[in-house]
């Protein structure tokens, strides 16, 4: 078994900055997912054990503006059962409907 076979849990930063010129120093604290020249913010990818340790270091760069914990480890995944209930609730909705046509037809 090698270390590749397990999957690690991360935490995505999301690193505000100044200045992209210094981009690739955040190498050193994180894989670096996408780095968006425009609007000059990174993507960074570390360790959960590591995730509050690596901001506060990050927060005290010169060229780092705010660092932001990515909120999509709070959002559910899981869309089997939410199109599960949207098909009940149309299947529902759709046999509701045929029964008022089919009153109104024989009324």
């Amino acid at each position: 078994m090698s270390i590749y076979d397990e999957r690690q849990s991360r935490q995505a930063l999301i690193v505000w900055m100044y200045s992209n010129k210094k981009v690739k120093q955040l190498q050193k604290y994180g894989f670096v997912y996408y780095v968006s020249r425009k609007m000059k913010y990174a993507v960074l990818y570390t360790d959960v054990s590591e995730a509050d340790h690596i901001q506060k270091n990050l927060e005290k760069l010169h060229f780092v503006r705010q660092v932001d914990v990515s909120p999509r480890q709070a959002m559910a995944t899981d869309y089997a059962t939410a199109f599960d209930a949207y098909a009940a609730d149309l299947m529902a909705k759709k046999d509701s409907d045929d029964n008022d046509r089919l009153n109104e037809r024989y009324a």
